[in-house]
């Protein structure tokens, strides 16, 4: 039986150099074991570059030729199914150690049925010398260390002795299945007996949570599921080759989603005596990235292209909870957010479906889109998260509108903003002018141009910059002419904003594009890192928080500069904001408060046309004593013409500021705060 062996692979060195290694550490047989190795050695120098091939070939020559210590998961078993020698791709394969598996019976590697019938498997093959799965290659299961069952392709010969001197070698590989394809091993009866791992990513089940349960009870179509398995029981194997026992649109259960719909065809496995079933599923849409909380946000459930995009291991995200993918503050607010959800959504918020901030493993910013609902199960609430890819120009589209202008304030073009943004399409300003729907301009429309020369005057000087005003959809009034009636309907309709002039410039074009870009007011915040002496160490954290829109400067501005520049702090240390007002004066000192996150404040801020702003605050203490602020406007306001002018005049709008700040009275250490980005 061995010569056999050697006659069927003449020209695999690792099958001879395999037999020669059993025979020294098993047998104890070095004379025989060194004339094997002698002919392995012969035949290596001989071998070209043919063993690529016989990777490729699907059938047990293929595995069993090729079979290589360094690549190839070998077991060697005895008449008896003991473990005689099991390599370390083996065991790691299997997730054991070399000690318990040597000496063990090879069924503790399969689950039942197949492990209770092995051994009688073995001793038919010895009496009556009856081939079973021998020189072929099969599609069956293993049992991991771990209890939980995985498919792999086996081949297995018989590499010496007779009787019950027999010896066995396996080579085990793990089963590839082509991408898009999901798999389940059934019995004939239907019985669950494996899943892969794309099971569990695609209907959000575990092993254990369909193992031995009937096929067709994890589908809504049970009726087409038992007719299929009745007609694989009965097919010839030619019928499976042909891809015959197939069908289609059968929808499967979900753990958390609607059901999913799929393609099936059946593939046959296991052996001549034992058959088992191959289902190939094939989802006829792709479902995309997809999360589910409980009501804590503790992760329940992530797919597979949801991990790939955060870039974490199924152990890593199984630890975390949803606010722990969020960047400072939101990590530390979204907790209590999901606590006490506002009866009014934010529109600028995840549950408005807007453009929103993850961060995956390596703590870089990744804009999406989520779109979230909300379900119970058995008296618990589950969050189901579908994430849309997005981007941070999409993301400010959702929160600004930007105008190209002609030098007379004639629009030309304008973004892809939404009509609910202001109350009316973009595309119908397209040959209008600005003044149109901007309060401030509307007054100025006369002198339009001049205006307009004057705020590209500012802004070349101060970056950044954004005025205070208000947008109205275009109602064809002219100002001038607009009676009482007119003026009170154009108010109702006016919303507060914040603008900003851009001059852009283009290599190919002599003269700047200019744009206009039109923030609604509460929809923007501004995000504020400082370090634990209030310098402000980060302005904002992305794109869609840019801070001095709400100051009038540029971000790049606020870097280095004291936080109390732009909000009015009763000390310079930004830890304040963490402190209750409502305490007791002298209960807490400065750095030494405790909290993670400080109560909602509303305090003044400071804005570079030297008005007052009226700002909701909220602040959370980092792990490395930094504190993040959230600010916000508590008071929306619409545009001020005679304000609007100061700024495009010489006036020093600093002592617009102090004057301002003298009647607000400061608190003891807010006094010296200067215009922002100035100092």
């Amino acid at each position: 039986c061995c010569a056999s062996t050697f006659h069927r692979y003449p020209n695999s060195s690792q099958v001879f150099r395999g037999y020669a290694r059993f025979l020294e550490h098993i047998r104890s047989d070095p004379w025989t074991a060194h004339k094997y190795a002698s002919v392995a050695a012969s035949i290596e120098e001989e071998e070209s570059g043919g063993n690529d091939a016989l990777m490729m070939r699907d059938d047990s020559a293929s595995m069993l030729e090729s079979v290589n210590e360094k690549t190839s998961a070998v077991i060697v078993i005895n008449a008896e199914g003991i473990i005689k020698v099991a390599n370390r791709l083996a065991q790691k394969l299997l997730g054991y150690k070399k000690s318990e598996l040597e000496g063990k019976n090879v069924s503790m590697l399969m689950p039942p049925p197949f492990s209770h019938r092995h051994n009688g498997y073995l001793r038919t093959h010895i009496s009556s010398g009856k081939k079973r799965i021998l020189d072929s290659v099969r599609e069956v299961v293993a049992l991991h260390k771990e209890q939980y069952v995985f498919p792999i392709q086996l081949a297995v010969t018989k590499v010496s002795g007779v009787g019950a001197d027999s010896i066995f070698m396996g080579v085990l590989r793990r089963y590839q299945v082509e991408p898009g394809i999901i798999r389940v091993w059934v019995m004939p009866s239907g019985a669950v007996v494996s899943v892969d791992d794309r099971f569990m990513d695609s209907f959000g089940k575990s092993y254990q949570d369909v193992a031995g349960r009937p096929l067709q009870t994890l589908t809504v179509d049970a009726d087409a599921v038992i007719k299929l398995l009745d007609k694989a029981q009965a097919a010839p194997e030619e019928d499976f080759r042909m891809g015959k026992i197939a069908i289609r649109g059968v929808s499967f259960l979900h753990k958390y989603m609607d059901p999913v719909e799929v393609d099936i065809t059946v593939d046959l496995g296991g052996s001549d005596s034992q058959r088992m079933l191959a289902f190939n599923l094939r989802p006829t849409k792709a479902a995309g990235k997809l999360m589910v909380t409980d009501a804590r946000g503790r992760m329940l459930y992530i797919n597979n292209d949801m991990r790939e995009m955060l870039g974490y291991s199924v152990q890593a995200l199984s630890k975390l909870d949803i606010s722990q993918l969020m960047p400072p503050p939101y990590n530390f607010l979204h907790g209590g957010w999901m606590k006490e959800p506002s009866a009014k959504k934010p529109k600028q918020s995840c549950r408005s479906s807007a453009t929103v901030v993850i961060v995956d493993a390596a703590k870089q910013n990744i804009p999406i889109k989520p779109s979230i609902t909300t379900r119970e199960v058995e008296d618990t609430v589950q969050h189901v998260v579908k994430v849309h890819p997005s981007s941070w120009e999409q993301g400010l589209d959702e929160r600004r509108l930007v105008l190209t202008l002609d030098t007379q304030g004639t629009v030309l073009s304008t973004s892809n903003a939404a009509s609910s943004l202001f109350g009316f399409r973009p595309s119908e300003l397209v040959g209008l002018s600005v003044s149109a729907i901007v309060d401030v301009l509307a007054e100025l429309s006369l002198e339009l141009p001049a205006v307009l020369s004057k705020m590209a005057q500012k802004v070349t000087v101060k970056p950044g910059y954004s005025w205070r005003v208000g947008v109205h959809p275009p109602d064809g009034y002219e100002h001038s002419k607009m009676g009482p009636l007119e003026r009170h309907v154009r108010a109702r309709s006016t919303q507060p904003a914040l603008m900003q002039f851009v001059l852009v410039d283009h290599d190919d074009r002599e003269i700047p594009e200019i744009k206009m870009l039109l923030y609604k007011a509460d929809m923007v915040s501004a995000i504020i890192d400082c370090d634990p002496h209030g310098t402000i160490t980060r302005p904002t954290v992305s794109a869609l928080d840019p801070s001095g829109l709400i100051f009038g400067c540029s971000e790049r501005s606020m870097v280095r500069r004291p936080l109390r520049n732009y909000l009015q702090l009763p000390t310079k240390h930004a830890d304040t904001l963490l402190q209750d007002d409502k305490a007791k004066k002298g209960a807490m000192k400065s750095g030494t408060t405790g909290r993670k996150v400080g109560p909602l404040k509303i305090m003044n801020g400071f804005h570079a046309d030297g008005a007052p702003l009226e700002l909701k605050v909220l602040a959370v203490a980092t792990n490395n004593k930094h504190v993040v602020v959230k600010a916000s406007f508590e008071v929306l306001e619409k545009g001020d013409v005679a304000r609007f002018q100061r700024t495009l005049t010489s006036q020093d709008e600093a002592k617009s500021r102090s004057a301002s700040m003298s009647q607000a009275a400061l608190p003891m250490g807010a006094e010296g705060a200067t215009e922002p980005g100035l100092q």
